[in-house]
């Protein structure tokens, strides 16, 4: 019981420090990157009001999704265990791409590539902290598209929905994009 008071005493101290408790330091912006191995392809960062205009066009001809999975992480390298702390996205797969969805204290992160091992390995082109402690949650058959996707994080105001550590953080939105995307299961 001890070492679940510090380490959820750290957690709250390293977040209250970054900001990133509360979305300080969110940017009501979703982070598109069409192509994360390639780097020099153009990152786009889409405000709310903009998402099915200008998101659609750069996604490009819509595409079922095929299999979902459900990753976490730990969140700090001196984690013994992350039942309770951890980071959580989503990984799916389409007919010519792999995407992950995410959220974090500064906004959501939408990016693919040709490559599975790119989607679940970096993030923002930067390589992903702690990517050794991942682990699959669950993974599914997809029942829905990526525009589908995009009409959801749409009608759902999601760009704007704050991260908050305790009330709507990473886990929450992933639980959410899983539940939306898969075919017969449920986090």
């Amino acid at each position: 019981m001890r070492v679940l008071v510090l380490l959820l005493l750290s957690a709250y101290l390293v977040l209250g420090v970054s900001g990133g408790k509360k979305g300080a330091s969110w940017k009501n912006t979703l982070y598109f990157d069409s192509d994360i191995y390639n780097t020099s392809v153009e990152i786009y960062n889409i405000r709310a009001d903009e998402l099915i205009i200008k998101l659609i066009p750069l996604v490009g001809a819509d595409e079922q999704i095929r299999g979902v999975t459900a990753v976490k992480k730990s969140l700090f390298w001196w984690q013994i265990t992350y039942f309770y702390l951890y980071h959580m996205f989503v990984v799916f797969e389409t007919d010519k791409w792999w995407w992950s969805i995410e959220k974090s204290s500064d906004g959501i992160t939408l990016q693919r590539s040709k490559y599975p091992a790119a989607v679940y390995y970096l993030l923002r082109k930067e390589i992903r902290p702690l990517r050794h402690t991942m682990k699959t949650m669950k993974s599914d058959y997809g029942t829905s598209s990526v525009h589908g996707l995009i009409a959801w994080l749409y009608h759902n105001d999601e760009i704007n929905t704050r991260y908050h550590y305790i009330k709507y953080n990473c886990k929450h939105f992933a639980t959410d994009v899983f539940n939306l995307l898969s075919k017969t299961k449920w986090l």
